[in-house]
């Protein structure tokens, strides 16, 4: 048995590599990397029980020389993940975040490209607005005392002083910024829209709207809110 729980333990560290590197490469896509992933973390789970089952019926030492190995093997795959989802918990299960959730901004362009056809841009609506109020109080929209096209210079040049953070659509007369982030290891993309707009009556200048939506999972683990409050820190 020990022999099963370091076979699969193998198995799984492999899935661990191949998932990410098939999908930083762009030989599959970033959900079928992730899937590959966590077979991984299956291999894992299953080999650690198998290798603590042998271990208590079998003992560890010379006699059984993988009951270790395999134990060792299979906890240093589950422990990451098991940590990543308890980190996870503390965010709420959102992944759409925005300055404004009653107007929020909206990806106009983006939505219209051949190659998004098919995704849902629209804002999943209040249970959502409801929860980021309750996990990301703070998030609120920044105002600028410039006028609009002012304003929109600068966050344009933010923008594009960010790597990090491709532009696909900039419209100076509308004043809106739409793009993407790609995530590093497993290439997922994060879309993001920027507007700005009048200040509300009583204020001067303008106000920098901002939202960010992960395509793929529910549960953001608070990148987007992050996004949001590193761009607006910028401008």
């Amino acid at each position: 048995m020990a022999r099963w729980g370091f076979l699969l333990g193998s198995l799984g560290l492999l899935a661990y590599a191949l998932g990410p590197l098939l999908a930083n490469v762009r030989l599959v896509s970033p959900m079928a990397g992730f899937n590959v992933f966590l077979a991984g973390l299956a291999m894992g789970v299953l080999g650690l029980v198998i290798a603590a089952v042998a271990a208590a019926r079998e003992g560890v030492g010379a006699h059984n020389p993988l009951a270790l190995p395999g134990l060792a093997l299979c906890i240093l795959l589950v422990l990451p993940v098991v940590g990543m989802a308890w980190r996870g918990s503390s965010y709420p299960p959102i992944n759409d975040i925005s300055t404004n959730t009653t107007n929020p901004p909206q990806f106009t362009q983006t939505a219209k490209m051949p190659e998004n056809k098919g995704i849902n841009f629209a804002y999943p609506g209040e249970e959502f607005a409801r929860q980021q109020r309750e996990g990301y109080p703070d998030l609120k929209p920044l105002e600028v005392d410039l006028a609009l096209a002012d304003t929109y210079d600068l966050v344009r040049a933010a923008a594009e002083e960010n790597p990090q953070l491709l532009i696909t659509v900039g419209d100076g007369l509308e004043l809106t910024l739409e793009g993407y982030e790609e995530s590093q290891l497993f290439r997922f993309r994060d879309d993001f829209v920027v507007e700005v707009r009048h200040a509300p009556p009583g204020h001067a200048g303008s106000v920098v709207e901002m939202r960010s939506r992960s395509r793929d999972g529910r549960n953001d683990f608070g990148v987007n809110a992050a996004r949001i409050r590193r761009f607006l820190e910028a401008v």
